[in-house]
């Protein structure tokens, strides 16, 4: 019964942002999460990559290894497979 509800939930909330309110983007986050104070930075830096690659189906800000002293370069952008979740842009 999970899942449904999660479901609804993002269908309502894409359906508000962008069919109703007519929003160019949206971000996304868990309601446990905290955010880096660069967090809204990253976001607005990395929105033309949504525009000029119709590949991508979203920008995220989550890296489960992305802590100080594990991350060899904080400057680094990855692509990845699997949907990261938790704080991204659509």
């Amino acid at each position: 019964a999970t899942v449904p509800k999660i479901s609804e939930h993002f269908r309502f909330a894409l359906t508000e942002t962008f069919e109703r309110r007519n929003f160019e983007y949206a971000i996304f986050l868990e309601n446990d999460l905290t955010v880096s104070p660069d967090f809204l930075w990253f976001f607005r830096s990395t929105a033309w990559l949504l525009e000029e690659d119709p590949t991508l189906f979203c920008v995220s800000a989550w890296h489960d290894n992305g802590m100080r002293g594990l991350v060899s370069n904080e400057n680094n952008l990855f692509r990845t497979d699997y949907f990261p979740g938790l704080g991204w842009m659509i």
